[in-house]
């Protein structure tokens, strides 16, 4: 039999872990959407905004949208390593 204060320790990193997973897959589709947007504006594809045909922005829309499917694959990069 398991003392119910030690089930709630055992329990308790999981949901921290799954909050943390949801809070990076946000996060990581936010930059990712933030990242094309500017890389199309960057690009000259979306006019209308002083970002349009501005190399700068194209760069940094590449670097937003590398750093949201960094965050986007975290979580199953973490989840595919063998517990000990």
């Amino acid at each position: 039999m398991v003392a119910p204060f030690m089930v709630a320790a055992v329990e308790e990193p999981s949901h921290h872990l799954l909050g943390q997973a949801v809070i990076r897959i946000g996060l990581g589709a936010i930059s990712g959407l933030v990242g094309l947007l500017w890389i199309g504006q960057g690009a000259g594809l979306i006019p209308g905004s002083f970002m349009t045909g501005q190399v700068l922005w194209l760069g940094l829309g590449i670097v937003c949208l590398l750093l949201g499917l960094a965050l986007l694959l975290a979580p199953w990069r973490r989840g595919a390593r063998p517990r000990r």
